[in-house]
């Protein structure tokens, strides 16, 4: 099965052709939100590099947030027109679940916990920005090879975060996005073993949106083009003034 896969939730544009788990080429590059100036040729160029046909491709694997509101839009649409043009499946995979894959080595799959029902010495929190002084995060722990979701993506402050992650009485815990940089000290005045992940697994990557979005598609998980919409958390400024004009 070889997927494309695409990650346009932060300043970082990525893309990545992997086929039945082997990543053939990834383009990785800091565009600073101008996706859509980049993103058709850095599909046309990563699919190069596979030495990969448009014609060849299983289906497609998009990151549905959360993140930029405009990343996001762009990401989607693009793939969703990709996706609909080739007649491919088209799978949404959560930015979060596909950032704590990285620290898995880009390996195994996500699966859900129900509820606190033990306490954990090591936690994964990936992260995002999410502006007006929150942050979109989640809480992960390893299990065997594959990953244990402990929560779902959800929105709140930094201090907020930090007391649902103490709740779960983690001794060390992993950062990843680029939310530890901006709120750092709140997260390590809260958590003592709060650190960030090393900096080649700190951000979005397409080979992990592709290894997910593999896995939905193998289990007939993917949904249509029309049913796959973006996980924003809250509403964005431009809907929040209609809201209140």
């Amino acid at each position: 099965m070889t997927i494309l896969g695409i990650d346009t939730v932060t300043r970082l544009n990525s893309t990545a052709i992997v086929k039945d788990g082997k990543v053939l080429a990834e383009i990785t590059a800091d565009e600073g939100l101008t996706h859509s100036s980049r993103l058709a040729q850095n599909v046309e160029t990563v699919l190069k590099r596979a030495k990969t046909r448009l014609e060849e491709l299983s289906g497609i694997a998009v990151s549905k947030g959360p993140g930029s509101f405009t990343g996001l839009r762009v990401g989607l649409s693009f793939a969703k027109g990709l996706a609909f043009s080739l007649g491919l499946p088209i799978a949404g995979v959560s930015s979060l679940d596909a950032l704590a894959l990285r620290m898995n080595g880009t390996a195994g799959k996500i699966l859900a916990a129900e509820g606190v029902s033990k306490t954990y010495d090591e936690l994964i929190c990936p992260a995002l920005d999410g502006k007006k002084n929150e942050v979109f995060f989640a809480l992960y722990a390893k299990n065997g090879k594959n990953l244990l979701k402990l929560t779902q993506e959800t929105n709140a402050s930094a201090a907020a975060a930090s007391e649902k992650i103490l709740q779960f009485g983690a001794g060390t815990v992993i950062f990843q996005g680029d939310a530890f940089s901006k709120f750092g000290g709140v997260f390590s005045s809260a958590i003592k073993g709060a650190e960030e992940a090393p900096e080649n697994l700190r951000m979005p990557s397409a080979v992990a949106t592709a290894v997910l979005g593999s896995g939905l598609i193998s289990e007939g998980l993917a949904g249509s083009f029309g049913e796959l919409l973006p996980m924003y958390l809250r509403s964005s400024d431009a809907e929040l003034g209609r809201k209140n004009g």
